[in-house]
């Protein structure tokens, strides 16, 4: 390396001399220290150009202390070259010193004040520091400097939601969607400020449209299915999800085959679902929540012994989580062991405090072996957790026609 440098710098020390030659005979306006000069300084500027692409490769190669004494050796040779200064402030930044990034940002703005890059990192900066207000306005110079990159203004967007002005942001964004038509980010990002706003159906739409930029983007895919279950276009995510588990990096992914298995779920799929939840039980990353949907499915198919093993698995898997007992409440309730039913539902009540359902069951259970005070007192306790639950005010009224 140090050979091949050397070289170069002969070769280029051979160029300036000509070029003095040439220049001394070329005019007599010129003085020949003038001429010296000006060849010195164009000498210089092509050695620290050719230092500054050294620094650039040993930089890009993770050689940071290597790339920081090129970059010293450069600016001994030329101190004017915004290059040097911007790659100086880089280096800082990636060895975590930001102080020293944001002198050298700013120093390489002083040096040449349409350096959209300076604008940029100094706004990476100030957003690390949480300075969100100084941050937009680098992103937004950044931006201004140079209209055409959509780096800039996708920063200067974030900035924007932020500091909660998402409607601008989507404003800002959508008023670039035909100038920046092949660029995927942001159509993405517009994907997550309409998730932002619980507008799914935008969402999803406009991660489609980035995932169809951009289709070996597997993460954008991932976002169009989460968006497509949040707008309840369950046939749309069993298609996504299934791509998704035909990729060999998302194969055995076990939330994506979770989500996959709700969807079959939320779309009335129910037998697809429950193999897709059976074949979750018997993965190391089983939850709890895979036995309870398991429970619902068994017990809509009136399994009774299938909702009850259901019930256990959640019960020793999460003894705090109330689904267990509840379901489990439930088929004793069914077969009519109304003690049993009302021991599970005591304590799904008990671990559930907002829940009405558990006292209604309860109530239900205790009305039909004759106590009726207790069962009233259950329904009341039901109301006052949801106070216009239409099923705990017609039991109540069947036992106490006046007053509710």
């Amino acid at each position: 390396m140090k050979i091949r440098n050397q070289r170069q710098i002969n070769v280029y020390a051979l160029f300036v001399g000509l070029l003095l030659i040439c220049g001394c005979e070329a005019g007599n306006n010129k003085t020949h220290k003038q001429w010296v000069g000006e060849a010195n300084d164009r000498w210089h500027e092509m050695r620290s150009g050719m230092m500054l692409q050294m620094a650039t490769q040993q930089f890009e190669t993770g050689d940071l202390d290597i790339a920081a004494k090129t970059i010293n050796e450069a600016m001994r040779i030329d101190q004017k070259n915004d290059g040097l200064s911007l790659l100086a402030g880089r280096v800082s930044l990636e060895k975590g010193q930001l102080e020293r990034a944001y002198h050298w940002f700013n120093h390489t703005v002083d040096l040449n004040d349409k350096n959209a890059d300076a604008y940029y990192y100094r706004g990476v900066v100030q957003q690390r520091w949480k300075q969100y207000d100084e941050a937009e306005l680098s992103y937004k110079q950044a931006y201004d400097s140079q209209r055409d990159n959509p780096s800039y203004l996708l920063a200067l967007s974030e900035m924007i939601v932020q500091q909660d002005r998402v409607d601008e942001a989507a404003e800002l964004l959508e008023g670039k969607l035909v100038y920046f038509d092949q660029v995927a980010g942001l159509r993405s990002t517009l994907g997550h400020i309409y998730r932002l706003k619980r507008d799914h159906n935008e969402a999803a739409w406009y991660f489609e449209k980035a995932s169809m930029l951009d289709p070996e983007n597997m993460k954008l895919i991932e976002e169009v299915a989460v968006s497509q279950i949040s707008a309840k276009k369950y046939s749309k995510s069993i298609h996504t999800l299934d791509m998704l588990l035909r990729n060999e990096s998302y194969k055995d992914r076990t939330d994506i085959k979770r989500l996959l298995a709700e969807s079959y779920y939320q779309s009335g799929r129910y037998e697809q679902s429950r193999q897709a939840y059976l074949d979750l039980t018997r993965m190391r990353e089983v939850k709890a929540g895979d036995w309870v949907k398991l429970g619902d499915i068994a017990w809509m198919k009136g399994d009774l012994g299938g909702s009850l093993t259901a019930a256990t698995r959640v019960m020793k898997m999460d003894p705090e989580r109330h689904d267990g007992y509840l379901l489990a409440g439930m088929v004793w309730q069914k077969r009519g062991e109304l003690e049993r039913a009302l021991k599970n539902f005591d304590r799904a009540a008990e671990l559930a405090p907002g829940d009405a359902v558990p006292c209604i069951l309860r109530g239900i259970s205790l009305q039909r072996t004759g106590r009726t005070s207790a069962a009233i007192a259950a329904y009341e306790e039901a109301l006052r957790r949801k106070p216009r639950d239409e099923r705990a005010l017609k039991l109540l009224q069947t036992l106490v026609p006046t007053g509710y």
